[in-house]
């Protein structure tokens, strides 16, 4: 599955997560290679967007990483090739509020995780 030539690579963990981290051996794979995994983790449809929060959203993530981790994928190479990003590409809303609300989403995330994790920027 990720053995393709590719340095990084985009999933929706949103919709898809629980399959693609069934792929630990892939993943680890992908991984030992330097790939970076853009983990698509917010909504990105008005109505979906508002539904959610990033504690919500950072639960999930974290809860895919945490089946990566028990699995011998070190939480910090998870975290040190990780982008994050919405989960889909269609970030089209005839309100604007749904995008912006996403991104807002996406940063509060990444804050929690730098906290956290005490990453640096």
């Amino acid at each position: 599955m990720l053995n393709l030539d590719l340095n990084i690579l985009s999933i929706d963990v949103l919709a898809w997560g629980e399959i693609f981290t069934r792929y630990t051996e892939e993943v680890r794979a992908f991984l030992s290679r330097g790939g970076i995994i853009s983990w698509g983790i917010v909504p990105t449809l008005g109505e979906e967007v508002a539904a959610v929060t990033a504690p919500e959203l950072l639960a999930r993530l974290e809860d895919l990483w945490s089946f990566l981790a028990g699995r011998g994928i070190s939480r910090e190479q998870i975290l040190a090739q990780a982008w994050l990003a919405p989960a889909r590409c269609c970030l089209v809303d005839p309100d604007e509020s749904g995008v912006e609300r996403a991104f807002s989403l996406l940063k509060e995330i990444s804050e929690r995780l730098k906290d956290k994790y005490q990453l640096e920027t």
